[in-house]
């Protein structure tokens, strides 16, 4: 149990245990197929990286790292994916206080990436474009598994930061085929590979030995309409192609959110590929799944290319996606309640840096936009107050496209009445303010009396003697 690991017998447990778990997935071969040996071996993988981190771990690290990386270049997919996270939190907790020593398995993990990222063209071409289509699951080689490119970014940024001489030999290599990965459009799901005929096949032989049985029992129950079990297998097809287009979406925006955390570290190898991160960025914005976790991941990289010192030119060429409804936040209600105040601030910092290069009529969606999130009460304070400083320094774009000589009549009027807006904007948020100051004062005084009687309890309760009052007969007094 895992009370016994995290208890004084955790150092007596890995004496007796650890070899023979070891043992168990070192001495049988990996399983490419459904069978009770691969669920063996992926107990005794989970039993594995249970195990906590911490010293009492330590001397058996090496081994433990030896065996994930073996583990990572011969087994399946479902045993790798363990694996990996395992060299994860092994890296994360023990060789970043002692990384001397572990230079040879960054170099084995990073070529095991490597090659993940080198099969990628294939594993896609494999799963939707090939006839027939062979989906990547639990028993697909490491390297031929899309849920293993998603888990190869974060584990390959740790092992960078450990080691970041190595990594400057091994990133040229390595960051074009991420690129290129991550840059990789489609399917359209539209255009999804349709049931391959050795699964109808499969499908058939199960219905018959079905029918078979019913028949041997007396004929009791009925099988399922022919039209009905078609229509039941198309449907399990289809929810299967889905789940391996949803992992490659998660993995292509992982993948991207490591390249834009990168671009401070390799400018050189990076700078070059600058325009199509940044349009790949804004192609999964728009076909990603609608997931908290992916569009803050989504969001997050965005804000990384903020950071670099091509900003104004990578953005200049999307400032449409940007503007369009629902790309940065999706459809879905939970990522608009709980990212809804980054995607504002995103947004603003984007408009920030490429304010100038707007046409009029990109001026006016943005102008409406800041308009609408300046009154939405349910923005942070902060969130509003950038979205009234951005709207001033759209006044001087809006000025100049004014003052332009070739600026036609009905171009002033549109900057004139975006102006207008702005102002607008403006005085009916201090209208709003003006009503609400009072309570928010009040609350602010509220707030700071209930801190200063909390800090007055603390210093009686830690002074006691100091707050007693004596109540003496004083000379002269009577009782």
């Amino acid at each position: 149990s895992q009370e016994l690991w995290h208890s004084k017998e955790y150092r007596r447990f890995l004496e007796v245990f650890f070899e023979p778990l070891v043992s168990q997935l070192t001495s049988t071969p990996p399983q490419f197929e459904d069978s009770e040996l691969h669920k063996l071996r992926h107990s005794v993988l989970e039993v594995l990286s249970k195990l906590p981190p911490n010293d009492v771990l330590r001397p058996y690290m090496p081994r433990l790292l030896a065996l994930c990386l073996e583990l990572l270049r011969s087994d399946s997919q479902a045993n790798g994916v363990l694996a990996m996270r395992v060299l994860l939190d092994l890296n994360k907790n023990l060789v970043r206080s002692q990384a001397a020593g572990f230079e040879g398995q960054f170099n084995e993990c990073v070529a095991f990436i490597e090659k993940v990222y080198a099969e990628f063209p294939a594993t896609y071409s494999e799963a939707f474009t090939s006839s027939p289509p062979r989906l990547p699951n639990d028993f697909s080689p490491t390297y031929r598994s899309l849920k293993m490119v998603a888990e190869c970014p974060l584990p390959l940024m740790f092992l960078m930061q450990l080691f970041p001489q190595l990594a400057k030999a091994r990133a040229p290599a390595l960051l074009p085929s991420m690129v290129a990965a991550a840059c990789l459009r489609g399917p359209e799901l539209a255009a999804l590979p349709g049931v391959p005929a050795a699964l109808w096949q499969r499908e058939q032989q199960r219905r018959d030995r079905e029918a078979s049985l019913r028949a041997a029992r007396g004929g009791e129950g009925q099988l399922l309409p022919e039209e009905k079990w078609r229509e039941q297998v198309n449907d399990k097809w289809r929810e299967q192609v889905l789940a391996a287009v949803a992992d490659l979406k998660v993995a292509q925006v992982r993948t991207l959110n490591f390249l834009t955390m990168m671009m401070r570290n390799f400018p050189g190898e990076l700078e070059p590929h600058v325009n199509s991160v940044c349009s790949a960025l804004f192609y999964l914005f728009r076909s990603a799944p609608d997931s908290i976790a992916v569009r803050r991941e989504l969001l997050a990289a965005t804000r990384y290319v903020l950071t670099g010192p091509q900003k104004s030119a990578c953005f200049a060429g999307v400032i449409d996606d940007v503007l369009a409804e629902g790309v940065l936040l999706g459809s879905s209600m939970a990522s608009m309640e709980a990212l809804r105040p980054l995607s504002v601030m995103t947004f603003c910092e984007i408009v920030h840096h490429t304010r100038k290069s707007f046409s009029l009529e990109q001026l006016g969606g943005v102008v409406s936009y800041l308009a609408c999130c300046v009154a939405d009460r349910s923005l942070p304070f902060n969130t509003q107050s950038t979205c009234v400083r951005l709207s001033l320094n759209l006044v001087e774009c809006l000025y100049q496209a004014f003052k332009r000589p070739d600026a036609d009549l009905a171009a002033k009027k549109l900057a004139q009445s975006l102006l207008s807006k702005i102002l607008g904007s403006f005085v009916a948020k201090l209208t709003e303010l003006a009503s609400d100051i009072p309570n928010i004062i009040a609350a602010a005084r509220e707030q700071r009396s209930e801190r200063l009687a909390t800090q007055a309890s603390m210093r009686d309760s830690d002074n006691p003697d100091t707050h007693v009052v004596l109540y003496l007969q004083g000379p002269g007094e009577k009782e």
